[in-house]
């Protein structure tokens, strides 16, 4: 889904707060991968972000793939010492979490052609879509390689 314009929640909302008050904006987000091919292919494929370089070093035992998409740059990394989320849950009470970034959320254009078009190029859904009883804009989650949470927002 190449192209895919998608516009950053917490991204616009940060920089709208920031520009009002002198602070900053998000530039980056990186995520840690267990297989970085698999997770560059599928942000490129699906989330329409684009090479920007990639860089490998043995010797520590990492490799860094950057990607950007409109003004947001993604960091995607692989290390010799990741340990898989699902392995690690394996055997944890059901609901367990990890601290940290839950999801991400993308607020895109043309909402049900979008998550259309990921369904039938094999992404599957996390959960059904569902109406915000606030906003009244659907929404749905998916899941990337990893498992990490990609939350799509109706524009």
């Amino acid at each position: 889904m190449r192209g895919l314009s998608v516009v950053f929640l917490f991204f616009l909302t940060f920089t709208a707060k920031s520009q009002s008050d002198g602070g900053g904006h998000f530039t980056f987000f990186s995520v840690i991968t267990t297989n970085i091919d698999s997770s560059v292919f599928w942000y490129q494929e699906y989330l329409g972000f684009e090479l920007v370089d990639r860089n490998k070093n043995d010797e520590y035992g990492f490799e860094i793939v950057n990607l950007q998409a409109s003004q947001v740059r993604l960091e995607i990394i692989e290390t010799s010492k990741t340990i898989d989320r699902g392995k690690f849950l394996k055997d944890r009470v059901p609901g367990t979490r990890i601290a940290g970034f839950f999801k991400i959320g993308l607020a895109i254009e043309n909402f049900e052609e979008r998550v259309n078009e990921l369904v039938r190029n094999g992404v599957s859904l996390h959960g059904e879509v569902v109406t915000d009883p606030y906003s009244n804009k659907k929404m749905v989650i998916v899941l990337d390689p990893d498992g990490n949470r990609i939350q799509f927002f109706e524009k």
